[in-house]
């Protein structure tokens, strides 16, 4: 459990999920994520990418303690950015520079280890597989075979992990995708959904309304006005 203040870091391919305790009031929570390709996109063979080979699963540091103060107000300018403010990305990546440095120091001496349980290895094989076959028909025995576990271990595995059912969370990363391929290209609302596995274009829209609030043309038209 996180108390304020303190800081969380999650190596990649690490499954995880936040959950706010009932008898707690309202938190904000800072996720910062760290991208080798911001630092070396160009330059693959180059050292930055020795700052993220890291073998810790997850660190845990007291943001308020003497060492901390830095990567602490690193934070703070962080967060304090406004976009569209001259020399912005500059300033990000200046302070996500400092972050990671701390993290990745932290990271070579060690920390609290966290192996995911039992269930980590079926679930990442699970949405693995949904990300991977997403715009095709997935039923719950794929899934299972897949992964080795029954329909039971399955249901439950999805629901510790993302809080929702394998079938809820398929549609959610379905949706995510169209959402994404009508900002990059010119497709229709139908071929957006059809590329992504809905197979019924009135099922489609309507799910896409739940999750973003508005229909399919109405989020392309807003969005590609804000950029």
């Amino acid at each position: 459990m996180l108390t304020a203040g303190e800081c969380l870091f999650l190596n990649s391919g690490v499954l995880h999920t936040a959950r706010q305790r009932e008898d707690m009031e309202s938190a904000l929570i800072m996720v910062v994520v760290f991208r080798p390709s911001l630092f070396a996109k160009e330059h693959p063979d180059s050292g930055f990418l020795r700052y993220f080979s890291g073998s810790e699963e997850s660190l845990v540091w007291d943001g308020a303690g003497e060492e901390e103060v830095p990567v602490r107000l690193a934070l703070e300018r962080l967060a304090g950015l406004r976009e569209g403010e001259y020399g912005y990305e500059l300033m990000c990546l200046s302070e996500i520079s400092r972050i990671w440095l701390y993290a990745s120091r932290r990271m070579q001496q060690g920390g609290q280890r966290n192996d995911g349980g039992a269930a980590h290895g079926p679930v990442k094989k699970m949405l693995a597989y949904i990300h991977d076959h997403y715009q095709e028909k997935i039923t719950i025995d794929q899934l299972t075979a897949f992964a080795g576990v029954s329909r039971t271990q399955c249901y439950s595995h999805f629901k510790q992990y993302t809080g929702l059912s394998p079938v809820a969370y398929l549609n959610d990363y379905r949706l995510s995708r169209a959402a994404a391929l009508m900002l990059e290209t010119e497709c229709s609302v139908t071929e957006a959904g059809y590329a992504c596995g809905f197979g019924d274009s009135s099922y489609f829209v309507k799910l896409f309304r739940q999750r973003f609030g508005v229909p399919p043309m109405r989020y392309r038209r807003e969005r590609k006005n804000k950029l």
